[in-house]
C-alpha cells in the first residue's frame, strides 16, 4: 500500500510537472499587432472628427444649443442616486422627449 502511494504521488508531481512546462512555453497563435497612433494635429482626422460629432449628436434638436445655451451641454439635469445626468433630446416633441 505504501508503495501504491509513493509511486502515485510521484505521477502527481510528474503530470504537475508537465502541465507547468506546456503552460510556460504556450505561446498565443496571434501575434500582437502594435496600434499606429493617429496625429490629433490632421486635418482630416479633425473634419472626420467633426462629421462624427454631428451626426451622432445632432444640433438640430431643440436642445440648450439652439436656445442660446452650449453646445452639445446635454438637456436637463435628472437627479439620480449618483449625481445629476444631462441627457440629449432624442426627439423634437416637447410633450413626449426623454429629457
Amino acid at each position: 500500500m505504501k508503495t501504491r502511494n509513493v509511486v502515485g504521488g510521484l505521477m502527481g508531481v510528474l503530470v504537475l510537472l508537465a502541465a507547468g512546462a506546456c503552460a510556460l512555453t504556450w505561446r498565443s497563435e496571434i501575434d500582437e499587432v502594435a496600434r499606429p497612433s493617429p496625429d490629433a494635429t490632421d486635418p482630416g482626422l479633425i473634419e472626420q472628427g467633426d462629421r462624427l460629432a454631428a451626426a451622432g449628436i445632432s444640433i438640430a434638436c431643440p436642445c440648450p444649443a439652439v436656445r442660446g445655451g452650449e453646445a452639445f451641454a446635454g438637456g436637463p439635469a435628472v437627479p439620480t442616486d449618483f449625481g445629476d445626468m444631462y441627457f440629449g433630446n432624442i426627439t423634437p416633441d416637447e410633450e413626449t422627449r426623454i429629457s
